[in-house]
C-alpha cells in the first residue's frame, strides 16, 4: 500500500474513533457572511514579534483567539499570515517548522489561531454545533483581515495569505470576501469544504441527513466560479484522503494546480516544500 494513503487511513481512523461526531447536536445555524458581518474583534496593536491574545466577540459567543508573529521584517517589509490546520497544536507549529528562528526570513511570518481549538477538549464540546463551527471560520477571516490592517504591516511590500487544510478554507473564504492580499497560498484545501463532513470525516447522521443545508452553509464553489483567481495558487496532494484531490481539485474550477505526490499531511513532514511555494510566489509577485 502507498505509504502515504496509510498515513492518510491511520489519521482519518483516529479522528473518527476518537473525535465526538461533528454537529451532533444541532445544525442550525445562519450562512456564513452573517456570521462574517458580527465578529468583532479586540484592538490589535501589534508591536512586533510575540505571541498575541484576543477575544473575538460572535454569533455563537465570546471566545479567546490568538495569532504569533514569529518572525517581525518590519512595517514595509513583506508579510505572511498562515492559517492553521484543524487540530493543530500549538496553532503555530507549521510555521516553525517551515520558518524556524534560525532562518531569519526577509519578510515578517504571522500563524493565527483558529478559535475553539486550543485543545482537543474545547475543539470536541464546540463543533457539536454547526453554529460554533462557522462562527470560528468567519472569526478567522475577519482576524486575517484585521491583521493585513494593522500598522504593523501598513507599508508592506508584499501581502499573502495561507493555510493548510481548515486554514486553506479560510484562506479561499479571505480571498473570496476581501481579496485585500497580494497572492493567496491555501495547501490540501477548496472551496467544497461540506464535504468532507459527508464523506472522509462523516458528520452525526442527523446532519448527513441534510446534505443540502450542509453544502449550503460550508461549500462556496458556486461564488467561486463566478469570479476569476489570478492570484490564487492552490497546493494540493494525490494521495490526500481527507480533502480529496477528486472532489477539490474541480472545486477551483479551470485554475492551474499544483500537486504534491503525498497526502493530507504531506506538507507537515516537508516544510522545505512550503518554503520553496512561498519563495516562488513571493518571486511572482517581485518581492524577496
Amino acid at each position: 500500500m502507498n505509504r502515504h494513503i496509510l498515513f492518510d487511513r491511520l489519521m482519518l481512523w483516529a479522528i473518527n474513533r476518537f473525535g465526538e461526531p461533528f454537529f451532533a447536536e444541532s445544525i442550525e445555524s445562519p450562512p456564513f457572511e452573517e456570521h462574517l458581518d458580527k465578529v468583532r474583534l479586540d484592538p490589535l496593536a501589534i508591536r512586533g514579534a510575540g505571541v498575541y491574545e484576543i477575544n473575538a466577540h460572535t454569533l455563537a459567543g465570546t471566545v479567546e483567539e490568538q495569532f504569533n508573529v514569529l518572525h517581525y521584517a518590519g512595517r514595509d517589509a513583506p508579510v505572511l499570515i498562515y492559517n492553521m490546520g484543524g487540530g493543530e497544536s500549538p496553532f503555530y507549529k507549521t510555521m516553525r517548522r517551515t520558518f524556524p528562528p534560525s532562518s531569519n526570513p526577509s519578510f515578517s511570518v504571522v500563524a493565527v489561531e483558529a478559535p475553539y481549538q486550543r485543545n482537543v477538549r474545547q475543539l470536541k464540546a464546540s463543533f457539536v454545533h454547526l453554529n460554533t463551527y462557522i462562527a470560528m471560520i468567519a472569526t478567522a477571516v475577519k482576524t486575517t483581515e484585521a491583521i493585513l490592517r494593522d500598522d504593523a504591516f501598513s507599508g508592506a511590500s508584499a501581502r499573502m495569505v495561507s493555510g493548510a487544510s481548515l486554514g486553506g478554507f479560510v484562506s479561499n473564504r479571505h480571498h473570496l470576501v476581501y481579496d485585500s492580499a497580494d497572492a493567496y497560498v491555501p495547501f490540501v484545501a477548496g472551496t467544497r469544504h461540506g464535504e468532507i463532513f459527508l464523506t472522509t470525516v462523516p458528520a452525526a447522521a442527523a446532519a448527513r441527513a441534510k446534505p443540502v443545508y450542509l453544502r449550503e452553509r460550508l461549500n462556496f464553489d458556486r461564488a467561486w466560479f463566478e469570479r476569476s483567481h489570478p492570484n490564487v495558487h492552490p497546493q494540493l496532494a494525490r494521495y490526500d484522503l481527507l480533502n480529496q484531490l477528486g472532489v477539490q481539485a474541480p472545486s477551483y474550477g479551470d485554475m492551474a494546480i499544483d500537486v504534491w505526490e503525498g497526502g493530507h499531511l504531506y506538507n507537515y513532514y516537508h516544510p522545505e516544500l512550503m518554503r520553496r511555494k512561498y519563495a516562488e510566489v513571493f518571486g511572482l509577485l517581485g518581492a524577496t
